[in-house]
């Protein structure tokens, strides 16, 4: 079985501007094998005293300088988060006019396909009704041929039984004329014979 511990991460330096300054303090002479006096262990004493106050400064010059990028930072961070909180209200307005304008367009289309559907019935309607006009058209247009020629036909004979009239009429003139001219050899019938 493998262990379940986690693997450790690589150690890493931290940047010379985070680092601690260690300075060796110049061969603790009090650890030394020969005896000092007292004059020699108190200015041993007076120059480590003076090394950490340089240190001590040295650090809270260090410390004031981080404490000053830190107030930097956290302007430039609130100015930073001012700002996207500006952006997202900007953002939050634009989604909520997209979602307004999305919702009214649906209800258009929603309108629109409604009124498309009535359209389609109607012209279903309507398409039936042209077909049946074109039929009742064509079926008018086959009468008004067949009558044409009915009336053409009528005419023919029209003129025909004018032809016969005026034969007629001539010949009933004729016979009028003739009757007239010579007395007739014929005799007049009685009734009752």
């Amino acid at each position: 079985m493998t262990s379940a511990a986690p693997a450790k991460k690589p150690y890493r330096k931290a940047p010379p501007e985070h680092r601690e300054l260690r300075l060796e303090i110049p061969g603790s002479r009090l650890e030394q094998e020969e005896p000092l006096t007292d004059a020699e262990r108190m200015k041993l004493l007076q120059e480590e005293n003076e090394e950490l106050r340089r240190r001590l400064a040295s650090a809270t010059r260090r410390t004031e300088a981080l404490e000053r990028e830190l107030e930097i930072g956290q302007d430039c961070l609130e100015l930073e988060l001012g700002q996207s909180r500006e952006e997202l209200d900007k953002f939050k307005d634009k989604f909520r006019r997209l979602q307004n304008s999305y919702t009214a367009s649906q209800r258009t289309n929603q309108e629109l396909e409604d009124k498309l559907h009535t359209l389609a019935s109607l012209s279903h309607s309507w398409i039936f009704a042209i077909k049946k006009a074109e039929m009742d058209r064509k079926t008018l247009d086959w009468e008004i041929v067949e009558l044409t020629n009915k009336l053409l036909d009528a005419k023919n004979t029209i003129n025909k039984l004018e032809e016969l009239n005026e034969r007629y009429r001539l010949d009933c003139n004729l016979a009028v004329q003739l009757l007239k001219c010579n007395k007739s050899h014929f005799r007049n019938h009685k009734f009752a014979d």
